[in-house]
């Protein structure tokens, strides 16, 4: 099976769609990443593929910075940055690839923030309906902490693993403190997702 990696980072998704003996092109706009394509995928198109993975940046979507990047009152979330302007114009191209591809299986991430409230709507004005939300908690898959995320996807078979808060699954991170997510330095390690979680959609995926 042919798969991307789009947005790739620490390519999380690569690594193991390759272990899982599948095909697979990374793309990413930062070189640090060493992507096997290097480009804004704003200003590129990625091709056809079976499976296709986005992990847009989250910078201008995340609970914290909602004050910071975006404006409206209750769930206007109009955008007042360039940060948060970007951000719509990236999930309206993931829309627009979905759209044109038709990709056989196809998932988008984001921690738990505005994506939730953004990206259904943006996938319904392009005429994409069939897809579902599925959140799960990164401790239910290996890591130490607990980190809420949302996936968007058509594979909606799979429904995912997600803890309870307070539960002994996960380390405490109270907002402000040193551990989870926020206390990683190293925006890499921030962004690296399980690979628990995306071996468990192949072998979802793979019973069909």
């Amino acid at each position: 099976m042919r798969t991307q990696d789009n947005f790739c980072g620490t390519k999380s998704f690569k690594k193991v769609a390759e272990e899982e003996g599948h095909l697979c092109q990374s793309l990413d706009i930062e070189p640090e990443h060493e992507p096997d394509i290097c480009a804004d995928i704003l200003k590129i198109d990625p091709g056809f593929c079976d499976f296709a993975h986005f992990s847009p940046p989250c910078t201008g979507f995340s609970v914290a910075s909602i004050g910071t990047h975006w404006t409206g009152g209750n769930k206007a979330y109009i955008p007042k940055t360039d940060t948060a302007r970007l951000g719509i114009k990236l999930l309206n191209r993931i829309a627009e690839l979905i759209k044109k591809y038709n990709y056989k299986y196809w998932t988008i991430e984001n921690p738990m923030g505005i994506f939730r409230k953004l990206m259904p709507d943006i996938l319904r004005s392009h005429g994409i309906n069939d897809f579902t939300m599925v959140t799960v908690t990164y401790c239910q898959y290996g890591d130490t902490r607990m980190k809420p995320t949302d996936f968007i996807t058509n594979i909606k078979d799979w429904k995912g693993r997600r803890c309870k808060n307070g539960s002994p699954c996960h380390e405490s991170a109270p907002r402000g403190s040193k551990t989870g997510t926020q206390g990683l330095k190293n925006a890499k390690l921030r962004g690296k997702i399980p690979p628990e979680l995306f071996k468990e959609i192949f072998r979802i995926i793979g019973k069909r």
